[in-house]
């Protein structure tokens, strides 16, 4: 039978037994290091699918509380209202096919702006990854108690409107005004001799320049209606918002000129130039709206304040008398009321019985003075709210001079508002 031989492997010739060790030595770190990277990039992997699974969770719950039903709570229907919208915090979540392989608790806070009609919602995920450290995704939003009806304004077809713009120009601008096709208009006041405003078609800005469109200066618009409605009691005993939705007249023609309105009690150099068309007797009979426009120019570019007061003329081109008889007339200014009493536990003084001290755009007595001040508040009252854009809508309701300015009450229109106060004489 043949022989067998133990033997040993040699290295190869020309390379020692340290370089081989030393060859192997390099190929099992190189092993290592490999393993190593497969599972860094496992873990990554893995970090990578929580964290897009934890902001889709988020962005669902926001999206969820984005589309409530109603602003109010519905009974029998808990969770699709606003005011059901709350903190609240789910453990242990697992998304559908597990995704991620771990479970999640999410967490909603819900603070309130007081006054806003807002709540700001945050969203928090947490998680914990396979290396047990925790891990979170935050989203925040803002979400307003709008109703949901109102989305539909979203796909009503635009339509021209005195709330949007008028032919396409400026809600302010006269709807007489011509368009220059250069971006203007150019508007020509009734009864006005060399005078011609022009209007930027977007910005509404103003400029009051002679009628060859040179001498310009800066202004502001008001402009509004005088209606009358001069029934006595015995003729019309209640005088209510019907009333002053339809007035019956008859009216009278405002001042020719510049000075169908004017200005007392003026802010920072306020001036003003006011114009209205002129109807004859048997126009007036009837009843209609006078309609008014001015031009108010002031020091400088921080705006105006004072007060505008309607300057009508009887058929002899006397001036009406304003005073709180039945021989004359009391005018009403068309405006929403304020608090007519002051609370007590703010610093402010909501005291105004008379509603003359609200927004400039709501036709208070006073431009730029929006509220009674407490006495001891120092400066100036018409600081920081003067007039520096166009009024629209300032109107005025004329009445026998014995009745009182009628509020909203009675009225019949919801597209009115017929509430008034009184605003000559000074109640």
């Amino acid at each position: 039978m043949p022989k067998h031989r133990l033997h040993s492997r040699r290295p190869a010739p020309g390379v020692s037994l340290v370089e081989a060790l030393v060859a192997l030595a390099v190929m099992s770190i190189g092993m290592l290091a490999l393993v190593g990277v497969q599972s860094t990039m496992r873990l990554n992997s893995d970090l990578a699918k929580q964290r897009t699974e934890a902001t889709r969770i988020a962005s669902e719950e926001i999206e969820t509380l984005r589309s409530f039903q109603s602003v109010p709570v519905v009974a029998g229907q808990p969770g699709i209202s606003y005011d059901e919208i709350a903190d609240r915090a789910v453990a242990n979540y697992v998304p559908p096919g597990g995704i991620g392989n771990t479970s999640y608790r999410v967490v909603r806070n819900v603070t309130e702006l007081v006054g806003s009609q807002q709540k700001i919602v945050s969203v928090q995920v947490l998680w914990t990854d396979r290396t047990n450290q925790p891990q979170t995704v935050t989203l925040d939003s803002a979400i307003s108690a709008t109703a949901p009806t109102l989305g539909a304004v979203l796909v009503v077809p635009h339509r021209e409107s005195p709330s949007s713009r008028r032919r396409g120009r400026h809600v302010s601008i006269p709807v007489d005004a011509v368009d220059q096709g250069d971006g203007s208009s150019r508007f020509v006041p009734p009864g006005s001799v060399g005078v011609a405003w022009y209007f930027n078609n977007l910005s509404g800005v103003m400029q009051v320049c002679d009628d060859l469109g040179a001498s310009c200066v800066l202004a502001t618009l008001v402009s509004g209606t005088v209606r009358y409605h001069l029934a006595d009691a015995a003729t019309d005993p209640t005088l209510d918002g019907a009333d002053a939705e339809r007035p019956q007249g008859p009216a009278r023609n405002l001042a020719p000129g510049p000075g169908a309105m004017a200005m007392v009690s003026a802010v920072n150099g306020a001036a003003l130039a006011c114009y209205a068309a002129s109807f004859d007797a048997a126009a007036l009979a009837a009843g209609p709206p006078v309609h008014y426009v001015c031009a108010v120019t002031a020091a400088d570019v921080s705006g105006w304040g004072g007060q505008i007061n309607p300057v009508p003329v009887n058929a002899d081109s006397s001036l009406v008398v304003f005073a709180n008889d039945a021989a004359n007339v009391r005018a009403c200014r068309y405006t929403p009321d304020l608090p007519s009493t002051d609370d007590l536990g703010t610093t402010a003084n909501e005291a105004d019985p008379n509603g003359e001290f609200i927004a400039n755009a709501d036709h208070p007595k006073k431009y730029c003075m929006e509220r009674p001040r407490n006495a001891g508040e120092g400066g100036l009252a018409c600081t920081g709210k003067r007039v520096q854009g166009n009024l629209i809508n300032q109107n005025f309701l004329l009445i026998q001079g014995d009745r009182s300015c009628p509020s909203e009450t009675g009225g019949t229109d919801p597209l009115i508002n017929g509430n008034t106060q009184q605003h000559l004489p000074a109640p």
